[in-house]
C-alpha cells in the first residue's frame, strides 16, 4: 500500500474529525471565532447557528454527507439572516452553539447570563469589509440627504 495514499475510510475519518472541528470553528468579518456553552452529556440535537456565509459551506457540507451521523452526532444547522439574529437566538438559548466575531462574543458576555467559551480562530479580515451602494456612488458625500441600511449591533456600527 502506498504510505502516500490514504484509505477511502481514513480520509473520511479526517473529515468526519473537521466537520466536527467545524461545530467548534467558524468566522466572519474581523475575527472568527465560535462560542458554545458546555451542554449535557446526550442533547436532543446539537443547534449550530449560521449566518449565510462562504466559509460555513463545510458544516453544511458535513451534514450534507451525514458525517455527524456516522460519528453519532444530531447536528440541526440553523440559518439567520444577520449575525445579531443569530446572537439573540444563542443569548435566549434557542441555539447551543454560535458560529459568530469577536464582538458577538463580547455583547453576549455584556449584555446576557450566558458566558461563552471561544473555541478557535478560523478567519480574519484585514481591511475586507465594505460599504455597497448604487451604481454611480463614489464617495460618502454622495450620501447625504438618501436613506441607508445600517445592522446596528455587530460590525454593522
Amino acid at each position: 500500500m502506498n504510505p502516500n495514499h490514504s484509505a477511502p475510510s481514513a480520509r473520511r475519518l479526517r473529515w468526519v474529525l473537521l466537520a466536527l472541528a467545524a461545530l467548534l470553528v467558524a468566522g466572519l468579518g474581523t475575527a472568527g471565532w465560535v462560542c458554545f456553552k458546555w451542554l449535557p452529556e446526550k442533547p436532543a440535537a446539537l443547534r449550530v447557528g449560521i449566518k449565510p456565509w462562504p466559509g460555513y459551506e463545510f458544516l453544511s457540507r458535513a451534514q450534507e454527507k451525514g458525517w455527524y451521523r456516522e460519528a453519532g452526532l444530531e447536528v440541526r444547522l440553523v440559518e439567520f439572516s444577520s449575525l445579531s439574529d443569530s446572537r439573540r437566538a444563542y443569548e435566549r438559548g434557542q441555539i447551543n452553539v454560535l458560529a459568530s466575531t469577536v464582538i458577538e462574543v463580547l455583547q453576549i458576555r455584556e449584555n446576557s447570563a450566558r458566558s461563552p467559551q471561544i473555541v478557535l480562530v478560523v478567519d480574519y479580515s484585514n481591511g475586507g469589509d465594505v460599504t455597497l451602494g448604487r451604481p454611480g456612488l463614489t464617495n460618502a458625500t454622495g450620501l447625504r440627504g438618501t436613506r441607508i441600511g445600517l445592522e446596528l449591533a455587530s460590525l454593522g456600527g
